[in-house]
């Protein structure tokens, strides 16, 4: 991913240092990006991408992936319960 570097500290594949709950919002930027997403429940999360693209990701309850993004959108995002993002 170009770019990845500038916005992501440190290596991409490393242990995260920190992790939050999200609350979706369709403008709120993470800066530096996050790395994985971790969602309780269920449902489709909506992510901005490093690259600027918009993703529809479909979450079981309990999953993380591993995402380098920088928004979680709340348009169309469906999941209940809390998304935790990890940076």
């Amino acid at each position: 991913m170009p770019g990845i570097g500038n916005v992501i500290q440190g290596d991409v594949c490393s242990s995260a240092v920190d992790v939050q709950i999200a609350t979706p919002s369709d403008s709120t930027e993470y800066n530096p990006g996050f790395r994985a997403i971790r969602s309780v429940g269920a449902g489709l999360i909506y992510v901005t991408t490093l690259n600027g693209g918009a993703r529809k990701c479909n979450f079981l309850a309990g999953e993380t992936r591993v995402i380098a993004g920088s928004r979680i959108l709340a348009t169309s995002t469906t999941v209940v319960g809390d998304i935790e993002v990890m940076f």
